[in-house]
């Protein structure tokens, strides 16, 4: 993070921002994981009269990199002079158009100004966690679901699968229930460790999808 040499007049502010700011409200459905989760328009009508009040305002700052990656930074000023600047956030458009571009600088000033102005947007998945679906019960010998073999020809994800699966949820903010719900209903499971490496291939490509900002195209009224 990079700073004004003199930051108290800022932080002082902050302070009494986040006296006002509450939890910000979901309007967004993802249509993949179903989970709900605030766009970018939403936080900035919420946090906007709050940071008015306390003379703050923030640009957010996108710039195109020559991979074709889009490269923000979210910028907080004061009517001091005094500022703070977040590191960057890198994301690459999932479709080199319009539309796969703007979609990435969305999610990177959604994901961006959240954790930069640590802002609170829960944890509901859209009221689902009380009926989250129960493992079905396996069949056959007894001895439980079969696990991926040679014999099968159904391969187990890998280390390398996983980890980036965990990755990529810890970056877009899905909740751990929601995917789980995601893989049963997609794949009958609910552990990371029981897909295959089609399967979690699959999963890697919807997630990166969504950390191109594709959820944001989608509202509540979806």
């Amino acid at each position: 993070m990079r700073t004004s040499d003199n930051i108290d007049e800022i932080c002082k502010a902050l302070v009494g921002f986040h006296s006002e700011v509450g939890r910000i409200a979901k309007d967004g459905t993802n249509p993949h994981l179903k989970n709900r989760y605030a766009t970018i328009d939403a936080i900035m009508e919420e946090i906007r009269p709050a940071l008015a009040k306390h003379g703050l305002f923030v640009m957010q700052l996108p710039t195109n990199l020559d991979d074709g990656s889009i490269r923000l930074v979210t910028r907080l000023y004061h009517q001091s002079g005094q500022l703070m600047e977040s590191d960057p956030i890198i994301v690459k458009p999932q479709k080199n158009d319009a539309q796969g571009i703007g979609s990435a600088v969305t999610y990177a000033r959604r994901y961006s100004l959240t954790s930069f102005l640590s802002l609170s947007t829960g944890d509901d998945d859209d009221g689902h966690a009380a009926s989250a679906p129960t493992t079905p019960t396996p069949q056959g010998n007894g001895q439980g679901a079969p696990r991926a073999t040679q014999g099968n020809r159904q391969r187990l994800a890998s280390e390398l699968q996983i980890k980036k699966i965990m990755a990529t949820v810890n970056q877009v903010g899905i909740t751990d229930e929601a995917l789980k719900k995601y893989m049963m209903r997609e794949y009958g499971k609910r552990s990371k460790k029981e897909l295959t490496t089609n399967e979690a291939s699959a999963l890697i490509k919807m997630l990166e999808g969504y950390q191109g900002g594709g959820g944001d195209q989608q509202t509540a009224k979806g």
